[in-house]
């Protein structure tokens, strides 16, 4: 007797590209993290070919609706809308490396965090980092301040009205901070480095774990 033959399963994901890999002649393996699954792993086929269709979609920080057949336990993004355009944090050096480290952050802590929330706050930060005029340093702290807030790893610092001229202060500044408030924060660029180091190695104690893109980025500091 013959067992029933596998159907592919479609299903759509607002999600961010955070990971991709050249696989086979044109194709890639893409890393989304989505609203709906969290991360999500998947081919998109052909994708490579210069005159590709989704090409957009397999980009770094794509920001898109992702159409995902699965079929026998492999995802395959058969098409991608895009929402809005992210590309230009490439063309940014420092902006791009920041934004690699916060994408690292949320492939690692994809997990342990509620998916759509975890979504909404790295979308806000990609955002600020693209538009906003505050230090990129201040915004990657902040990030990796509420993931691990959000995970339960650590607890909010408390309220200081002091002045933030060490790194616990600034994080306990910026705890309280949105991020449009941080444009104006006065903090001494030395300060904010030393801040963003301190927390992205509580991160890295918390989910034994090291940052790959975090040595490229701080040499654009």
């Amino acid at each position: 007797m013959f067992g029933k033959r596998k159907t592919a399963v479609d299903k759509k994901l607002t999600a961010i590209l955070i990971k991709a890999t050249d696989v086979r002649e044109s194709d890639k393996t893409v890393r989304l993290f989505s609203a709906e699954e969290g991360r999500v792993t998947a081919t998109m086929r052909g994708v490579r070919k210069p005159a590709a269709k989704m090409k957009y979609a397999a980009q770094p920080f794509a920001l898109c609706v992702y159409e995902v057949s699965e079929k026998n336990g492999k995802k395959i993004v058969t098409g991608a809308t895009p929402l809005e355009d992210l590309y230009p944090l490439c063309l940014d050096p420092e902006k791009y490396a920041a934004g690699c480290v916060m994408l690292e952050v949320t492939d690692n802590a994809g997990s342990s965090v509620e998916n759509a929330r975890l979504f909404v706050v790295l979308l806000k930060a990609l955002k600020s980092l693209l538009y906003g005029n505050a230090p990129s340093a201040l915004i990657v702290a902040k990030f990796i301040q509420k993931v691990l807030s959000m995970s339960g790893f650590t607890k909010a610092p408390e309220r200081t009205e002091a002045a933030p001229d060490t790194p616990q202060r600034a994080l306990s500044y910026i705890a309280y901070k949105t991020l449009d408030e941080l444009e104006s924060a006065e903090i001494k660029p030395a300060v904010i480095r030393r801040a963003m180091k301190t927390i992205v190695a509580e991160f890295c104690k918390s989910y034994e774990t090291e940052l790959a893109s975090l040595a490229v980025y701080e040499k654009m500091l």
